[in-house]
């Protein structure tokens, strides 16, 4: 992803599904995703008093589309007198699952499609690894230094 995203939507936190909060979620490269929840003081007075990080926050976007926050932060609150204001980073956000805890989040099969080109794996960062057949498989990747064009391998 290389353009800001925001998606707006309905929020919840998993431990109490029935009370849902207007926000918009800001995607962007290299940024944490961070949740703003706008809302009348009293719908957030519940959550804002835990000043708790949830173990995960749930919603969905304006098209019905599940998205889950895993590990966010500590809320942020900002307000006045009727409008409060909550803030929250997360390290994760899952688009199109619903996850109440991070711990739900297992990888059961990972699927890598590429193109086949020798010089192309050893110069990205993936590593040659002697396995036997009864080993478990295992992705070995080291960043690999900062390249060129020049030097680039070039093919025949």
């Amino acid at each position: 992803m290389s353009e800001k995203r925001d998606i707006a939507g309905l929020w919840w936190l998993p431990t109490n599904p029935d009370e849902r909060w207007a926000g918009t979620l800001t995607l962007e490269c290299d940024e944490d995703p961070k949740l703003i929840i706008n809302s009348q003081k009293s719908a957030l007075q519940g959550l804002g008093k835990e000043l708790v990080a949830p173990p995960a926050i749930v919603g969905h976007d304006q098209n019905g589309k599940l998205i889950s926050l895993l590990f966010p932060g500590w809320p942020q609150t900002h307000g006045g007198m009727a409008l409060s204001q909550l803030e929250f980073e997360a390290h994760y956000a899952i688009l199109g699952l619903e996850l109440s805890h991070h711990d739900d989040f297992k990888v059961n099969e990972l699927t890598f499609q590429m193109q086949y080109l020798v010089a192309w794996v050893e110069s990205s960062g993936f590593l040659k690894s002697e396995q036997t057949p009864n080993e478990d498989f295992i992705i070995r990747y080291k960043s690999p230094d900062d390249q060129s064009l020049l030097s680039i391998p070039t093919f025949p």
